[in-house]
């Protein structure tokens, strides 16, 4: 099968291509800007060949998000002190907030992964990849925590384990997996370490990639013509 087109563009060329539009939108005022922008998300995320139920899902939380930020910010806002409806104030806000989040979150929800940025990163920006990997291993802790903690929970209820009917059980079901999560990461950092000194990391100022992430003509077309879409609002106002 095919990838979509703006999948294979480099992921740091998609971090450029949007990042005037955050700024834009960030400094914009009124509901055109952010409400335009937020269509140019949606629509690079189509182009980025993402399943349409991520799509869908996306669309309908940023619907939702935007509402509730609508609502919860139009008791803030005094007639008597601002220029304009209050609503469509508190409407541009919430607009602008979350289109910079779905404008930022965009290079992980069009399906490019962690490594690919730094990969990219490091290759074309020459980031240390000493900082580069040190960044990707913590961002990977997380889901590594919450898969031992649903172990650690699994095991515990197999062995009838499970306190139940006591006034303090949550806050002990709560406290009990802290040790046997510190055991295993002291585990993982240790084996993690001998990896890591057994290849060399950090030994020299550069380090060879199986894969690497050059800059090509096709990222440069994609920022182009993306900062000329990035345009097509305050042209034609």
């Amino acid at each position: 099968m095919t990838r979509a087109w703006l999948c294979r563009v480099d992921p740091l060329a998609l971090v450029a291509a949007v990042l005037p539009a955050t700024i834009l939108v960030l400094f914009s005022r009124g509901v055109a800007v952010p409400a335009c922008f937020l269509g140019l998300g949606f629509g690079l995320l189509v182009a980025s060949g993402a399943p349409w139920r991520r799509i869908a899902a996306v669309v309908a939380g940023a619907a939702a998000m935007v509402t509730l930020l609508t609502l919860a910010l139009r008791p803030w806002i005094s007639a008597d002190r601002v220029e304009g409806e209050p609503w469509a104030i508190a409407l541009a806000a919430g607009l602008r907030v979350i289109t910079m989040m779905v404008l930022t979150l965009l290079v992980a929800l069009s399906g490019h992964s962690g490594r690919d940025l730094v990969r990219s990163l490091v290759t074309n920006l020459r980031l240390p990849y000493r900082w580069g990997y040190a960044g990707l291993s913590g961002a990977r802790l997380f889901p590594a925590v919450a898969a031992e903690l649903e172990l650690v929970r699994s095991a515990r209820a197999v062995r009838g384990s499970a306190h139940r009917g006591r006034p303090w059980s949550p806050v002990q079901r709560f406290l009990e997996p802290v040790v046997p999560l510190l055991a295993s990461q002291i585990r993982h950092a240790e084996r993690q370490a001998l990896v890591l000194e057994s290849r060399g990391f950090g030994a020299y100022p550069m380090r060879t990639e199986r894969a690497g992430r050059p800059w090509s003509v096709t990222d440069s077309l994609a920022v182009l013509i993306i900062w000329a879409i990035t345009v097509v609002p305050f042209v034609v106002r």
